[in-house]
């Protein structure tokens, strides 16, 4: 039992591991479990992969084993780049944050991605590793090896936004146990101008989410719907109040 009340604790939601499909500039496993090892403020992880959970499940397994215990929970975060592009030519950023909850979980996760599908050349192609790195050589016939291959596959596999919606609503272990984020910079909601041609895209896309990635501190008031009468009625019309995340604290109660 604690007699200090509610303690507050860190979250990161959205944090790449060493093996990250793109962009990984990270050192080897063991710097990497150090280096989370060797702090104390950030309590919980939203482990990130694009279209894969790969390494949320590999960094799940070093803590059952004993690695990094200062970090009470790890969330998987499966990361989508979306069609169409902004007016910027950058694709869409829309994360799912899946719960742990279910003990089955990284099977329903892999059966609903199984079912994610993008068409190229003659074949469908799912959003599943094996099928990645399929796609990635489809495209690229030079791919070295399958990290080449799994690379060029994600980079291509940008479904519609229609798509997505679409299939996530038809998956009900999915929408009960997961909520949609998606980023507020260039790369998310303000890639697209609020009145230009793919403006109806940007309010559909903000309804289908539940969270904004931002780290301004104006949006956070926009849409905790702390600011005037009419931006509270704009707020509502696009799917109602967010929750603004970025590196953010949550309190845990103690008696």
């Amino acid at each position: 039992m604690h007699l200090s009340g509610s303690q507050w604790r860190r979250w990161d939601l959205h944090v790449h591991t060493p093996g990250t499909a793109l962009n990984d500039k990270f050192g080897d496993w063991e710097e990497y479990l150090a280096e989370i090892e060797g702090q104390s403020e950030v309590r919980m992880l939203g482990v990130t992969d694009y279209l894969s959970i790969t390494n949320y499940s590999k960094l799940r397994q070093f803590k059952v084993k004993g690695r990094i215990p200062q970090i009470d929970l790890l969330i998987p975060n499966i990361e989508f780049r979306i069609a169409p592009p902004s007016d910027k030519a950058t694709a869409v950023n829309i994360h799912l944050l899946v719960s742990p909850d279910d003990p089955n979980h990284e099977r329903e996760i892999l059966n609903a991605l199984g079912r994610l599908t993008w068409h190229y050349g003659n074949r469908n192609y799912s959003c599943l590793p094996e099928q990645l790195i399929a796609l990635g050589r489809a495209f690229d016939p030079t791919a070295a090896d399958d990290r080449v291959a799994l690379r060029t596959g994600v980079t291509q596999f940008k479904i519609d936004f229609t798509a997505l919606r679409e299939w996530y609503n038809d998956e009900p272990w999915l929408r009960q146990n997961s909520l949609i984020a998606v980023a507020a910079g260039d790369d998310g909601l303000s890639g697209f101008q609020r009145d230009g041609a793919w403006g109806g895209y940007r309010e559909e896309i903000t309804r289908f989410s539940q969270i904004i990635f931002s780290g301004r501190p104006g949006e956070r008031e926009f849409w905790l719907g702390h600011r005037a009468p009419e931006d509270r009625e704009t707020v509502l019309r696009l799917g109602g109040f967010k929750k603004k995340l970025r590196n953010y604290n949550y309190a845990t109660t103690t008696t």
